[in-house]
């Protein structure tokens, strides 16, 4: 802030001691040659290469700085000199002596003029700051729900991931069991039509053969009935064999009938594991374009909001010069004017 300190020279110091140490903070102070700059303003010149921001910051720079402090010091100080020359002319009217007086007395009153206006631009200021706090806090809140969200759905597709590749294994381990069951009952039917074969070709054989020792031990009786016995064992042999290709013919059918179910089964349930690996592609698509638009979305509104904030603050920069440039003019034309009538 900066310490006005008009009414306590006025009233306290004399025009001597005052212009002593205001012609040594002159000396001594590396702004002494600008005499004639006034508090917190630039030139016109200096002020074109700058924008809103950058001549708000070096003004309230200056106004902060000693020089400033000191120069608001000069210049009320010349006021009360002006005012005590005045005072001391015995030749004025009396009516010179009150507009003197109230014009003082005005003078006097700036002190607290500045002091409001300066403690109305700190509030503004506080102000300021906070709604700046409150944005980036709403910013960090809003990445913050961005990130849990983020990871979330992260979490999500992991679950959905470990449920679809448990569910695939464990109806890969179950399709495999049961193929294993059906191949074991398979290969027992197998093994029972292979043990009824060799039995008919055991029986077969035992026939045979007893019908070749009947033969031998009643040869002369049964001698007429050989060509008989021999054509019916032909029959036969030719039946069981036919036999035997049916049996076999059978068995390759069934064989085939399995095999082909077999095939249908696991064709199957390759179309329906690709289906759901084809429904999974397509439901995590779809999760990472959503996430992708309500990133896009907060990114906006982001923007938007900075957007906002700049603008406002451009504006009270604007306010905030024309403020101070008014009242350095008002000052300099009302120093000009107790020069005049001094």
């Amino acid at each position: 802030k900066i310490p006005f300190s008009t009414p306590s020279l006025l009233a306290s110091d004399s025009p001597m001691s005052t212009r002593s140490r205001l012609r040594n903070a002159e000396v001594s102070s590396p702004a002494g040659s600008h005499k004639k700059r006034s508090v917190g303003g630039l030139g016109k010149h200096e002020a074109d290469g700058l924008n809103k921001s950058q001549v708000m910051t070096i003004r309230e720079a200056e106004l902060r700085s000693s020089v400033g402090a000191k120069a608001i010091e000069r210049r009320a100080v010349e006021g009360s000199e002006g005012m005590e020359r005045t005072t001391r002319k015995e030749d004025l009217p009396s009516s010179k002596d009150e507009k003197l007086n109230a014009l003082a007395g005005q003078v006097m009153a700036m002190a607290r003029v500045f002091e409001e206006a300066q403690r109305m631009r700190e509030e503004q200021r506080r102000l300021q700051e906070e709604r700046h706090q409150d944005v980036l806090m709403r910013i960090q809140a809003t990445n913050n729900l961005i990130q849990a969200e983020t990871k979330r759905l992260m979490d999500i597709i992991k679950s959905f991931q470990s449920k679809f590749e448990f569910d695939l294994s464990s109806l890969r381990e179950e399709q495999k069991a049961a193929l294993e069951e059906r191949y074991e009952e398979l290969k027992g039917d197998i093994k029972v039509l292979d043990q009824q074969i060799e039995k008919c070709f055991e029986e077969l054989q035992k026939e045979k053969d007893e019908r070749v020792k009947a033969v031998e031990d009643t040869l002369g009786a049964v001698q007429k009935n050989v060509e008989h016995l021999n054509e019916g064992l032909e029959t036969e042999r030719k039946h069981r064999l036919q036999k035997e290709k049916e049996v076999a013919q059978k068995m390759r059918e069934h064989f085939d009938v399995h095999r082909k179910d077999l095939e249908q089964e696991r064709f199957k349930l390759e179309v329906m594991i690709d289906k759901l690996r084809d429904d999974t592609t397509v439901e995590q698509d779809k999760l990472e374009k959503r996430q992708l638009k309500g990133e896009q979305l907060a990114a906006l509104a982001v923007q938007k909001l900075r957007e906002d904030i700049e603008k406002e603050a451009d504006d009270r920069g604007f306010a905030q010069d024309s403020i101070v440039d008014n009242l350095s003019s008002f000052i300099q034309k009302f120093q000009d004017n107790i020069r005049e009538s001094g």
